[in-house]
């Protein structure tokens, strides 16, 4: 089921640079066990099309990759930080106003009560796409969006169960708070494939889409 997300209508003038933020290092068996996001489109939005515009939303998309690495990482890639599916630590990556609702909408947002069962999640596939909007006055960058793609296989606990093929996909608004940004509203969606008999769910599959803390995109 396709989902579209936060559409981004009647924005001012778009200026497209190419991504210069690297890859985040890979997990290794003997370091942290991390996400590893990388940029694959990196936009400014501008009504002047300045080149410090782009220059600046390439600044801010390297503090998002670390933001998107970091919500990854508690939700889906380390054991130690999913908390038997409770992800205590996500609701801290979320604005005040929206963070009270990341519990109800935990199922979608990570990987929640799938926790349990599973012992370990390979990445396969981290994309995140940047849009910056740049002020023309002061050029802060008081507001992004993000679109991600996260693909994995993971090792259920039990050897009787085979593979899970897990997609997570986030649209979602981003405000700065403080010297760095946290997550306002967006919408995702889970999809696990259970087709080989993981976890007892075999040919039913899993996919749970939410949102929360939705607002207005800026024009």
């Amino acid at each position: 089921m396709a989902v579209v997300l936060l559409a981004l209508v009647g924005a001012p003038a778009c200026s497209k640079s190419k991504p210069s933020v690297e890859k985040s290092p890979s997990p290794t068996s003997g370091g942290p066990v991390m996400a590893g996001f990388k940029a694959v489109a990196v936009q400014a939005v501008d009504a002047g099309d300045r080149p410090q515009a782009r220059d600046k939303a390439n600044q801010v998309a390297a503090q998002i990759v670390d933001l998107v690495n970091s919500y990854y990482t508690v939700a889906f890639i380390d054991p130690a930080k999913w908390g038997n599916g409770q992800h205590a630590s996500l609701p801290d990556l979320f604005t005040g106003d929206v963070k009270g609702q990341v519990g109800s909408q935990l199922q979608g947002l990570a990987l929640g009560d799938l926790a349990p069962r599973i012992a370990s999640v390979k990445p396969d596939r981290q994309e995140v796409q940047v849009k910056v909007w740049v002020n023309d006055d002061d050029m802060s960058a008081p507001l992004a969006a993000v679109s991600t793609v996260f693909e994995a296989t993971a090792e259920a606990k039990s050897k009787a169960d085979g593979p899970v093929k897990i997609s997570h996909t986030m649209n979602a608004l981003l405000a700065a708070d403080g010297g760095g940004y946290r997550i306002a509203g967006g919408t995702a969606q889970l999809k696990a494939d259970t087709s080989a008999g993981a976890m007892g769910a075999r040919g039913r599959g899993i996919d749970r889409t939410v949102s929360l803390g939705m607002r207005e995109m800026p024009r």
